[in-house]
């Protein structure tokens, strides 16, 4: 009845270098390293060297400062991630995260279930 599909929807250079680290780490560690991202986001978004923070997480996460300098370099994974933002943008007027998307209605931000379930129910009546 559900299908979800996750798009990377960078807001800055270091939350786009974040979700490049994040696909280059292969799709077995994709959703670990987006979790270790959002939990030491306050870090690395404050850091003085938000590039160098990226490292430090991703090199906890087991990848080496090589991998990770190969990873931001690499364009059409940039282009990927940059295209499907643009989607969002345009298809649906996304400027903030998190947002989602259920049977083209947009809901924005961090809302409560209720919220949610609404948007469920009517969608799941169709």
């Amino acid at each position: 009845k559900v299908r979800l599909i996750f798009q990377d929807f960078p807001l800055g250079t270091p939350a786009l270098a974040a979700s490049m680290i994040a696909h280059c780490s292969g799709p077995k560690k994709f959703f670990g390293f987006i979790e270790i991202l959002f939990r030491s986001q306050a870090q690395w978004t404050t850091s003085g060297n938000p590039m160098q923070a990226l490292s430090k997480v991703a090199r906890f996460g087991g990848m080496s400062e090589d991998d990770v300098q190969a990873c931001l370099k690499y364009q059409p994974l940039l282009e990927h991630i940059r295209k499907g933002a643009l989607v969002g943008q345009e298809t649906y007027k996304i400027n903030a995260t998190p947002s989602f998307v259920v049977e083209g209605e947009v809901i924005t931000g961090a809302q409560p279930f209720e919220v949610f379930q609404k948007v469920f129910d009517k969608a799941l009546k169709k």
